[in-house]
């Protein structure tokens, strides 16, 4: 990227003009997108500005038909709404296969927990700090803004000479990759796709994880407590959560298995019982936060606070190098609007011993390629109702067979605790080709434009190229993007310079197609 400075409330580069806005005031509402430069980040802030949960994509979906209209191509729409906008080739080049520029048009709505963002009406507000763009205590939506916008650009783009294009944007990939899945393919005609949502520039991904929901649901009973037993508001907080595939095999902390284990250490002493334990959000997110209400006997208060203290210490030590803000902490409780009683002193065992023995984190590593994850679990979601507590887990793998296996023993866990099972979403993964043609010519572009090798891998994260795979026979892929960070997560960040260097890399790669 080239040198940076400021003037007034802008950051200004020779490649990019970003404002950010420095009042609170401003912040409030969407800052204004560049008007010079390339239109990547003037895509990714207009794109920022509208709304686009899963499962709350019809705005983001309108604005991109429009501006496809508009620049006078040709959009399309399937009944899932999935999107396909076809880009004419430039002159000379009509006669070569389209390619392919995919991503999503959701995002992951996380935020922190004093920030006031309303995700289904507030636009999220871009910020810069240093090399980076951020998010105003939200996820940034870089996953997959700047895939969005990357591809819109490279649509505008004029001065590239390169084969006809086909835009794919597809719904509700951060809950299930479900777009994928329902895409009516008879509107794609290319059999060459560039996946622009990984998250590391200089990477080209050639495979990706398959995943799978378990969902239990554990039958409870509640009773009266006595009237002289206190409530407690056990709350862990703080976390780094993020992405359950990019970040898994970091050891971040998990709200939801450090609560339990705190619980479970104390009811070998005292006879607690749970009115509610709530903790995650999203199925693909590690948990940031959880919180338990429960009863003791008023003789035990002084000594849970101080277990507590001394666990509190443990727990920070066992994940200082990567949880500095972790917090535990213990204050008087009341039952919820909803409750009125607690859960029986057996039925809150049974519950936190089942959540102790669920796994989480890395299951096991690939033997193939060295440091990527092969298997794994989040322990997502848990949540207390009148009668039950319900537990989703999501698990990853890049081998089905081992993906089964792993769903099918949490199911047996479960099972001998007394709980109801079922498991649904199951998405294939994407089975690297490391003699894939499309590979080696985007290896060779890249060495001629930078000079240096580009890394190939598989990521344990979910791509939607094991679907669009089945859908399209005899399509050839790669997955690419700009360095994200903490995606999944308020902390989530996009490299300005590698959003530079990943265009750079298309355009050419585009070009090569039609040289």
């Amino acid at each position: 990227m080239g040198k940076s400075h400021t003037l007034n409330d802008e950051v200004v580069s020779d490649t990019f003009i970003i404002f950010t806005p420095h009042r609170r005031e401003a912040i409030m509402s969407s800052p204004a997108p560049p008007e010079s430069g390339p239109s990547v980040l003037k895509n990714f802030f207009r794109i920022s500005a509208i709304p686009r949960a899963s499962g709350n994509e019809e705005r983001i979906a309108e604005w991109m038909v429009a501006w496809a209209r508009e620049q006078g191509f040709d959009p399309s729409q399937d009944r899932a709404g999935n999107i396909v906008v076809r880009v004419p080739a430039t002159p000379g080049c009509e006669s070569l296969a389209p390619i392919i520029l995919q991503s999503h048009l959701d995002m992951v709505c996380e935020k922190s927990q004093d920030s006031s963002h309303d995700f289904t009406s507030d636009p999220i507000c871009p910020l810069v700090e240093g090399d980076w763009l951020r998010g105003d205590g939200t996820t940034l939506g870089a996953d997959n803004g700047i895939g969005m916008a990357i591809g819109m650009a490279l649509a505008e783009d004029h001065s590239l000479r390169r084969p006809a294009l086909e835009l794919l944007f597809t719904v509700e990939e951060e809950t299930g990759l479900s777009g994928a899945q329902n895409l009516d393919a008879a509107m794609l005609r290319g059999r060459t796709l560039i996946n622009i949502d990984s998250e590391e520039e200089g990477v080209l991904v050639v495979g990706c994880a398959g995943g799978e929901n378990a969902r239990i649901d554990l039958p409870m009973t509640r009773e009266d407590t006595p009237a002289s037993h206190p409530l407690y508001r056990l709350v862990v907080s703080g976390l780094r959560g993020g992405h359950s595939g990019m970040n898994i095999g970091e050891k971040r902390g998990n709200a939801n298995k450090i609560i339990a284990g705190i619980l479970d250490s104390l009811m070998s002493d005292i006879p607690l019982r749970l009115v509610t334990l709530e903790g995650g959000s999203r199925s693909n997110v590690i948990p940031r936060d959880a919180v338990a209400i429960f009863t003791l006997p008023p003789d035990t208060v002084e000594k849970v606070q101080q277990l507590i203290k001394g666990m509190t210490k443990t727990v920070k030590e066992e994940f200082s190098a990567m949880e500095k803000k972790l917090s535990i902490t213990l204050t008087p409780g009341a039952f919820p609007t909803a409750f009125e009683k607690a859960f029986s002193a057996a039925d809150s065992r049974r519950c936190i011993g089942l959540l102790t023995g669920l796994p989480h984190g890395v299951h096991c590593w690939s033997e193939e390629l060295d440091g990527v994850v092969e298997t794994s679990n989040n322990l997502a979601i848990v949540r207390s109702g009148e009668e039950t507590v319900n537990i989703l887990c999501f698990q990853r793998s890049s081998k089905m067979t081992e993906l089964q296996s792993l769903t099918s023993s949490i199911g047996l866990l479960a099972e001998r605790y007394g709980a109801r099972f079922h498991r649904d979403g199951l998405y294939p993964g994407w089975q690297p080709r490391l003699d894939s043609p499309l590979l080696a010519h985007c290896r060779g572009v890249f060495k001629n434009l930078f000079s240096r090798e580009a890394k190939v891998t598989m990521t344990h994260g979910g791509l939607e190229c094991g679907i669009l795979g089945q859908k399209l026979p005899g399509l050839e892929m790669i997955s690419l993007g700009p360095t994200i960070e903490n995606a999944h997560s308020p902390q989530e960040r996009v490299h300005i310079a590698s959003v530079e260097a990943t265009y750079r890399f298309l355009k050419a790669l585009l070009a090569s197609f039609a040289s």
